[in-house]
């Protein structure tokens, strides 16, 4: 079983806890970051640095400057799992797995690291080479038993984390196990096209092809939503198009009316042009956001 094409969504500037947020858009228009030879060597300093170059797109040079504040900072944990999220992101697998596994020297348990540690086990094996997918569960149960917040973010982990473990499960031929794991990820997030393809696919080749296809149905929508944000997101960054984003949000918003990154970004975009009433009664729809 492929293991790519069930994670059709991943938007190319988020990192999963990290550096951002991982539901929010980065909305400030782009401007250089500052010229790295500029930039002292304090990791404070560097590390703002590399979270401007997030935003810019231009991951090498942000991992580079994490890189050079872990030789200021080398027990520093948090920097480290940036660090290695975004050569992760970079399909650095092999480097991103020692960093991590230094990080699990000093905190066994950090449910990042295993988290990512999983999804590198599920992609590339790790050490091992070849897809392990009995790690990669190992590894997501481990994450899960960490990732116990109710904040936004700490249920988003989760749910990402539920659905790594579905891959897992559904690799490893658990059927059962792996349903289970995608239905509670997207009882979290059930705009998220990944573990919704994952589902319909599962039902499906399971034999229940009518509920399959309503489940492609919805993912179909969800897919066209999720791009339509990250759309957006590019035309209010890099274009300075406010007008354009707020168009592509609405259509994002007719697919899923009640999409959470969608109605953040809009809620943004329309602050940002003083249109303050109106972003707040977005912002007012996040509370009780319908699933479909």
């Amino acid at each position: 079983m492929p293991r790519r094409e069930a994670r059709v969504d991943l938007p190319k500037t988020v990192v999963l806890a990290v550096l951002v947020a991982v539901v929010a858009i980065p909305l400030r228009s782009r401007a250089e970051p500052q010229a790295q030879a500029a930039v002292s060597e304090d990791p404070r300093r560097l590390v703002a640095l590399a979270d401007e170059l997030v935003r810019a797109d231009r991951l090498p040079e942000a991992e580079d400057a994490l890189r050079r504040a872990l030789l200021e900072m080398p027990d520093a944990i948090p920097i480290a799992v940036n660090r290695a999220s975004l050569l992760f992101r970079l399909s650095r697998y092999a480097e991103a797995e020692g960093v991590l596994r230094g990080v699990l020297d000093r905190s066994p348990d950090h449910p990042l690291a295993h988290y990512f540690l999983g999804a590198i086990a599920l992609r590339a094996g790790g050490r091992g080479g070849g897809t392990d997918p009995e790690a990669a569960a190992r590894h997501a149960e481990v994450a899960l038993a960490g990732f116990s917040g109710q904040d936004p973010a700490g249920r988003f982990r989760r749910a990402e984390t539920l659905y790594l473990l579905g891959e897992a499960r559904f690799a490893l031929g658990e059927e059962a196990a792996g349903e289970s794991a995608v239905r509670a990820s997207l009882e979290t997030t059930p705009f998220r096209p990944g573990p919704r393809y994952l589902l319909a696919r599962h039902l499906i080749r399971a034999g229940h092809r009518e509920e399959g296809e309503q489940e492609l149905v919805v993912f179909a929508k969800a897919k066209a939503a999720s791009e339509a944000v990250a759309h957006a997101g590019s035309l209010f960054r890099d274009a300075n198009r406010p007008d354009l984003a707020e168009s592509s949000l609405r259509h994002a918003l007719t697919l899923w009316p009640d999409h959470p990154p969608a109605l953040e970004l809009l809620a943004r975009v329309l602050a940002a042009t003083g249109r303050t009433e109106e972003a707040a009664a977005i912002r007012s729809r996040l509370r009780n956001p319908r699933t479909r």
